[in-house]
């Protein structure tokens, strides 16, 4: 029984001994659109992989979901105005996974992206 006891203690000292960074479990995906002059829409992807559409009458918006290893993200954006800028921008663990650009009439752009 002693043994027992001993080998109890010693799992439960290492195991509680073990540190791991916060990021090992920060799995936040950030949507980032910004457009110029303000009007957009904007179509991405949520936590459950399906397709999300939002009309947007500012000149940036973003949204954050929960996301995982092997999880597709798509993100697109489209001006509502002539001769507009317009950027967005997918962000994964606090870094850009990807990021899509365009200057035109009725401008688009387009992120897409593998979580890893």
């Amino acid at each position: 029984m002693k043994y027992y006891l001993l080998l109890l203690a010693l799992f439960l000292f290492t195991s509680c001994s073990k540190t791991t960074e916060s990021s090992d479990y920060d799995h936040t995906v950030k949507f980032e659109v910004n457009c110029t002059p303000k009007g957009f829409e904007v179509k991405y992807t949520d936590k459950d992989g399906a397709s999300q559409h939002v009309q947007d009458t500012t000149t940036s918006w973003s949204t954050t979901i929960v996301g995982y290893p092997g999880q597709f993200v798509y993100l697109w954006a489209k001006a509502k105005n002539d001769s507009a800028a317009i950027s967005c921008k997918i962000y994964y663990k606090g870094n850009l996974l990807e990021m899509g650009v365009d200057t035109a009439n009725f401008a688009e752009a387009t992120a897409t992206g593998l979580l890893r």
